[in-house]
């Protein structure tokens, strides 16, 4: 199924696109690096975040799950996923459960809006896209400030997920070779660091157990439109959860959920309370 998708052109590019459609072209399975995409939580802050491991236990403590990073009320932070691949490939993002391009309920499926990197690209990614050229900014805040909250879908707070497709292709030929030294497996996933204490300072909300992401200012941040074509299931999935200092994981039944009807296909404003 041939669809849209979104590439950032105001991102570090390593490394350039190349056609795939009607080449051959060799895959050297051995080298394939222990995980095809990096993902980082970035604080205005206090730059990149660490993951920790809190208490076991839990239906997001599953082979998906990446860590979890301590989350500060009112930090500004942004997403920085890096592809490790050699070929294209497609990103669905998802923020507390919401797809961080169209706003709607992700199921991280191939058929959402996704953005693009190509090989060896890194594309940061500073909030909820509203258009071509602005995103609104993400926030650590309560659950009743986040934007998830405001439409009434607060069963996935306080979790980051990404799925990521492969492009697909009309003709691959697979062939055997040797496997120069490009990547390090054993140095190639960084093991989470041991849970830090909660700092001096950090003020925890009151009244409210689970963090979320709120619905923040508008930046400029430019991107243009492109077809890609997805395989059916994603080559990955990565989940990073984020916590306030000191809590301990508690699970509510989801609240009834509120359906949105937006056509734009960008991430509508949360409704007015």
């Amino acid at each position: 199924m041939r669809r849209l998708a979104f590439v950032g052109i105001v991102c570090c590019l390593v490394g350039l696109a190349v056609p795939l459609v009607g080449r051959e072209f060799r895959v050297d399975t051995c080298c394939e690096p222990a995980s095809r995409v990096e993902v980082e939580v970035v604080g205005d802050e206090r730059g990149t975040l660490p993951l920790f491991w809190p208490e076991r236990g839990g239906r997001w403590d599953s082979g998906f799950l990446q860590g979890t990073v301590e989350a500060r009320p009112g930090e500004r932070y942004r997403l920085r996923i890096r592809n490790r691949t050699g070929g294209r490939i497609g990103l669905v993002v998802a923020v507390d459960g919401r797809n961080i391009i169209s706003g709607v309920r992700s199921y991280l499926r191939p058929s959402e809006s996704m953005y693009v990197l190509n090989p060896g690209q890194t594309g940061v990614f500073h909030g909820w896209r509203t258009g071509l050229s602005r995103e609104n900014r993400f926030y650590f805040t309560s659950a009743a400030d986040s934007y998830a909250g405001a439409w009434g879908d607060t069963s996935r707070l306080g979790t980051i997920e990404v799925a990521a497709f492969q492009e697909r292709v009309r003709f691959r030929r697979l062939e055997p070779s040797p496997c120069p030294p490009c990547f390090d497996k054993a140095k190639g996933k960084v093991a989470p660091s041991v849970a830090q204490e909660s700092r001096a300072g950090c003020v925890m909300p009151e009244r409210d157990s689970r963090p979320g992401t709120g619905f923040g200012e508008e930046v400029f941040s430019r991107v243009q439109e492109i077809e890609f074509e997805t395989e059916s299931f994603p080559v990955e999935r990565q989940v990073i959860r984020y916590e306030w200092p000191g809590s301990r994981r508690r699970y509510e039944p989801p609240p009834r959920y509120l359906p949105e009807d937006d056509r734009s296909g960008f991430t509508p404003p949360p409704p007015r309370r």
